[in-house]
């Protein structure tokens, strides 16, 4: 399978490296603006072959699917463009910076039989797949009470989009795919802490149906790096700290009674840790990709999945504009 690459800066280098090692892809079109970073990418591999403009990617009837790895303003106009010249596209999230649009894509894809993946990196990590297995086994968690998390960070600054459609975007889709559950309302305040760019802090809290919560702080101003969840429920907890090089999650056995009096602070802590091999997720999700496409599988369960993920996050949006308040969370509907 021949494959176009438009994008080769921070994130579409991890993908250049990942698609040269994948067993599915035959040839890698590449084109990015600024054309000197490309000379290296074609002398590591005969995969590779540099294009001095994106148009070439969409014309060339041998490419069947075009990875979007731009600024996230311009994915909309490019994935239209590829789906138009019939081209499965993967999309590095966010897929669009509105929900409008994605419908729109969604629409012509189910209409020219094509697929659209958006990039949902930690879904495809044996850690998310830990996590899931165990909150499936009642006896671990029990009932889920809340989903905590903290991703802070010094930068990466983006003018493109602002910092919860950059890292919280992770949290949210990690939310759905663990839980399922429907977001009903949220809240979230933002900083704007430097002129010319949106939120470079924001602190979110979602409540979903079944009484179930999450509470979320990102923030692109931290010396420090977090990137830690706590996953707690009526039998116990989650604990995945995602700095760690390995061994990244443990589960404490710190049962919740519905009578908080009835504590027992004395009784030892039981915890477990989680061992697992390391995989690489880039890697795994490139093949999703193209398994779905050797399948033709054109039901766009992706897609609809990120554009329930957009919502939310337009949802956030208007809460910030709104003071904190809690504003509720809409539906997807695609025609």
């Amino acid at each position: 399978m021949n494959i176009g690459i438009i994008g080769a800066g921070y994130w579409g280098r991890n993908i250049i490296r990942n698609a040269i090692n994948n067993n599915y892809i035959s040839k890698i079109f590449i084109h990015d603006v600024n054309i000197k970073i490309l000379s290296p990418y074609v002398n590591i591999s005969e995969k590779m072959i540099s294009v001095d403009c994106y148009e070439t990617i969409l014309r060339d009837r041998s490419i069947d699917s075009v990875f979007i790895i731009t600024p996230a303003h311009t994915h909309y106009r490019l994935a239209k463009l590829a789906l138009e010249n019939d081209k499965h596209i993967f999309v590095e999230k966010p897929i669009t910076p509105n929900s409008e649009e994605l419908k729109e894509l969604i629409d012509l894809a189910n209409k020219n039989r094509k697929i659209i993946f958006s990039s949902h990196t930690y879904l495809h990590t044996p850690e998310v797949k830990a996590l899931r297995k165990a909150i499936k086994d009642e006896v671990n968690l029990g009932n889920p009470i809340l989903y905590q998390s903290n991703r802070s960070n010094f930068g990466r600054f983006r003018k493109d989009v602002n910092v919860h459609w950059d890292l919280a975007i992770h949290d949210l889709y990690i939310i759905k795919s663990l839980f399922g559950k429907r977001p009903l309302s949220v809240s979230a305040s933002g900083v704007k802490s430097h002129s010319g760019y949106n939120e470079t802090f924001c602190q979110i809290l979602i409540r979903y149906e079944e009484g179930f919560n999450a509470s979320i702080v990102v923030n692109w101003l931290s010396p420090c790096k977090f990137r830690d969840t706590v996953i707690i429920g009526s039998k116990g907890s989650l604990f995945y700290d995602d700095c760690l090089s390995e061994n990244k999650i443990t589960i404490y056995k710190n049962e919740i009674p519905e009578k908080l009096d009835n504590i027992n602070y004395n009784r030892p802590l039981l915890k477990e840790k989680i061992y697992l091999k390391k995989s690489e997720a880039i890697q795994n999700q490139i093949n999703t990709f193209m398994k779905l496409i050797n399948k033709r599988d054109y039901k766009n369960d992706n897609a609809m999945f990120a554009l329930d993920i957009l919502i939310l996050l337009e949802s956030i949006d208007r809460s910030i504009e709104n003071n904190g308040d809690f504003v509720p969370v809409g539906k997807a509907e695609v025609l």
